[in-house]
C-alpha cells in the first residue's frame, strides 16, 4: 500500500472513515458498530468526487470481523485486498 502502512489502514478501517485509491477510483470505507452489530460499507467514487455505486457491504458482530471478512473477499478486480493491497494508495 502506497502513502501508509497496510497494517495500520485495516485497523484504521475498523472504527473510522478512509479513503483509498485502486485501478484509477476511490474507494470510501465507512466501518460503524451499534447494537452488537458490525457493518463495513465500501463506496465507490470517481476522481470528480463523484458518487459511482455502492461497491461492497458486509455484517458482522464485530467491525473488526467486517474487516477480515472484506479482506478474504475477491472484490478487487477479482483478487482478495492482501492481492491487490500493493495496487491501493491510501488518501487520508
Amino acid at each position: 500500500m502506497e502513502a501508509g502502512n497496510v497494517n495500520q489502514f485495516l485497523e484504521e478501517i475498523t472504527w473510522q472513515e478512509e479513503t483509498i485509491l485502486f485501478n484509477g477510483k476511490k474507494y470510501f470505507f465507512n466501518p460503524w458498530e451499534h447494537q452488537g452489530i458490525g457493518r463495513l460499507e465500501i463506496q465507490q467514487w470517481n476522481l470528480k468526487d463523484e458518487w459511482v455505486s455502492d461497491f461492497f457491504y458486509v455484517e458482522g458482530k464485530t467491525t473488526d470481523e467486517c474487516v477480515k471478512k472484506m479482506v478474504a473477499a475477491p472484490i478487487w478486480d477479482g483478487k482478495t485486498f492482501w492481492e491487490a493491497e500493493s495496487e491501493m494508495t491510501w488518501t487520508d
